[in-house]
């Protein structure tokens, strides 16, 4: 789904302009980016939490040169799905 389908299902939902849902999506996507490059976690119950975290200095490879290098230590932003997205995802056939 993209952005745009999940704004228009959004508006067909709840009956709200869909530029009025894209604008709520996009405020609170920027929120949660900011928040989050800033060190703190987004928790929404039910659904997930989207916390930094930390990775650690490795020896990686330049796979197009074959040689190795180091990668430094660096941030990265991670999700983690909450109990009942989880569960939703359990019934899922695939």
């Amino acid at each position: 789904m993209t952005k745009a389908e999940l704004t228009k299902e959004v508006s067909r939902k709840t009956g709200l302009e869909p530029e009025t849902v894209m604008e709520v999506f996009q405020q609170s996507l920027a929120t949660i980016k900011t928040t989050v490059a800033n060190g703190e976690g987004c928790y929404f119950r039910g659904f997930g939490t989207f916390i930094p975290k930390k990775r650690a200095k490795k020896i990686g490879q330049n796979i197009t040169k074959g040689e190795m290098m180091v990668v430094p230590e660096h941030n990265i932003a991670f999700f983690k799905p909450g109990r009942d997205f989880n569960k939703e995802m359990k019934k899922l056939k695939v």
